[in-house]
């Protein structure tokens, strides 16, 4: 928006692309969005952040606790050659939203989602939702995220947690 104001570049996707994460491998900037024409996780890719491309859908397919057509709020991490998706996901039983994640050795994917039950689901919570990894200033992982209690009459809460092997632990 304040590219735009000032005449500068507005970055050019003509898509709806919610949720964006944007994760810079190389010279290449990959953005990650929620459910939409692209696939369950779209994703474009762009050298400049101004011209995007649409890779399609960088999740695979769903695990089967999922429902279809539900993911949302995808971040990826790097770590020693793989590449470890957060998104998202409607749990079919509770119908509450979940975190899961997904793995690649590409950050364009395909991600391959091989969890049997969500990684994150406060059902008395409401669910949980928006996963957002970073690396600590000790080089450790965690995992960020928020509590879906106002679905509860609650008021949500950020909650964290330390990732270690596979970052998806």
């Amino acid at each position: 928006a304040t590219a735009s104001l000032r005449g500068g570049k507005v970055p050019d996707f003509p898509y709806d692309f919610a949720d964006p994460f944007v994760l810079r491998h190389g010279d290449t900037y990959y953005a990650y969005a929620t459910n939409g024409p692209g696939g369950y996780i779209q994703t474009i890719t762009s050298t400049d952040l101004h011209s995007w491309t649409l890779v399609g859908t960088a999740l695979l397919g769903l695990p089967p606790w999922a429902a279809a057509n539900a993911t949302w709020a995808p971040a990826v991490l790097e770590r020693d050659g793989v590449f470890v998706l957060y998104y998202t996901a409607r749990e079919k039983s509770s119908r509450r939203q979940c975190i899961s994640t997904a793995w690649s050795l590409k950050p364009e994917g395909p991600f391959v989602d091989d969890t049997t039950a969500p990684t994150i689901c406060q059902r008395e919570r409401g669910g949980s939702i928006d996963p957002s990894p970073y690396v600590a200033a000790d080089d450790g992982v965690r995992l960020i995220w928020k509590s879906e209690d106002e679905t509860r009459g609650g008021r949500s809460r950020i909650w964290s947690v330390g990732l270690w092997g596979d970052w998806r632990t």
